[in-house]
């Protein structure tokens, strides 16, 4: 399968998109819970800041792999 060797190839990205998902779901568990807080900015924050990193670290991968197709 061409996407589990892109995921083994690229490991950073892999943990980084997983750890993305997980901050959000875990920032959308705090507004529900408890409404607008300190800690429910601060999720947010995290889950913003690890969704760029990983986009970022997305790019040369996935711009090489399109440029194969080519």
């Amino acid at each position: 399968m061409e996407i589990r060797r892109l995921v083994v190839a690229h490991p950073l990205p892999t943990i980084l998109t997983v750890a993305a998902v997980v901050a959000i779901a875990w920032a959308s568990s705090l507004w529900l819970s408890s409404g607008v807080s300190g800690l429910t900015l601060r999720a947010t924050a995290l889950s913003t800041v690890l969704s760029v990193f990983a986009a970022g670290f997305w790019v040369k991968p996935l711009a090489a792999r399109y440029d194969d197709r080519q």
